[in-house]
């Protein structure tokens, strides 16, 4: 049965608990905290965009994606050019751990379904479209991620609740499936099908009891202030920043996996020479400073510039 985004992220993170891998340890005070104004000091720069950093013989490019589920958008097309302008010998994807290896065999499945009729949300994304790009190309793809292991300790380990952060897990999940459309805002059936899932693989995760339903939605309202079965911003109320409790702890738990990011690619860079990097927006964001302290600065191609290479003649759809 095709997997969902979210779905596949709890099954993912459950068998890395199980597998208790440990990730590359990751520099200390490299990397600051995602906020508003860090992204101006870094640049206006509109997601999509490609980052390409060359440095002696090594080639890094970072496409800094905006998460959109459609066949074709602005992301897929950077995607696209990034592959033609790098022909990497690596590519690493957001979305499932670094212990899990090379080509890892739910994405490769996703890879081989995303042109289908009934494609999901997930089997649409940009990772999934770049996954499939290196499958054309013999190019082996890795995550990027820590082990969810990691990420609840190192949270726990900054003084929050574990209560409160397996509820962030919750969510996590949950505002991927609104993100996608798959649980449209107001439909509480919807909501409660995709919940009572979630909340089982959470608990198969971390060797707790499940959460209710009811539970889910008392503390949603407790710490949000909202009802989260009509809540249309759910998917941002975990974003990096500093004016809530989840704000604040979805900031700290970017770091802990842009360490990790940061570890894998320099790791990497001792071993491949073209890496192509196809993440989230933000993660430049972060990263950039460390970035560029390696590899020197980087030529940008910018949102405006993608389309409209994107729409010149010859170019459009290249693989």
């Amino acid at each position: 049965m095709a997997k969902t985004m979210a779905g596949l992220v709890l099954i993912l993170t459950a068998a890395t608990l199980s597998a208790g891998q440990p990730g590359v340890s990751p520099p200390k005070n490299a990397i600051p905290l995602f906020s508003e104004a860090l992204a101006k000091e870094r640049g206006s720069t509109e997601a999509p965009f490609i980052v390409t950093y060359r440095s002696g013989g090594d080639v890094l490019a970072f496409v800094g994606a905006d998460h959109v589920f459609t066949s074709e958008n602005s992301t897929i097309d950077a995607v696209r050019r990034a592959f033609t302008d790098t022909n990497p010998s690596l590519v690493i994807v957001e979305g499932f751990p670094t212990a899990f290896g090379r080509n890892f065999e739910p994405f490769v499945e996703a890879a081989h379904r995303r042109d289908r009729p009934d494609a999901d949300a997930f089997a649409k994304s940009e990772a999934i479209f770049a996954a499939s790009q290196a499958l054309a190309r013999n190019v082996p793809f890795i995550g990027g991620e820590p082990t969810v292991t990691e990420e609840i300790e190192g949270l726990v380990a900054k003084g929050y609740k574990r209560d409160d952060v397996l509820f962030a897990v919750r969510l996590r999940s949950l505002g991927q499936a609104r993100r996608s459309g798959e649980m449209p805002a107001g439909n509480a059936t919807a909501f409660t099908s995709r919940y009572e899932r979630e909340s089982r693989a959470v608990a198969q995760m971390t060797g707790t009891e499940p959460a209710t339903a009811a539970q889910f939605i008392a503390d949603y309202t407790r710490i949000v202030g909202v009802d989260p079965v009509s809540d249309v911003e759910m998917p941002h109320r975990y974003d990096p920043g500093t004016e809530t409790l989840l704000q604040r702890m979805g900031a700290d738990n970017m770091r802990v996996r842009d360490e990790h990011l940061l570890s894998t690619i320099l790791q990497q860079l001792d071993g491949n020479d073209r890496i192509l990097i196809v993440y989230g927006s933000s993660h430049w964001t972060t990263l950039s400073r460390a970035l560029q302290d390696r590899l020197g600065k980087p030529v940008i191609i910018v949102k405006k510039t993608i389309e409209q290479l994107h729409r010149a003649p010859g170019t459009a759809g290249q693989p």
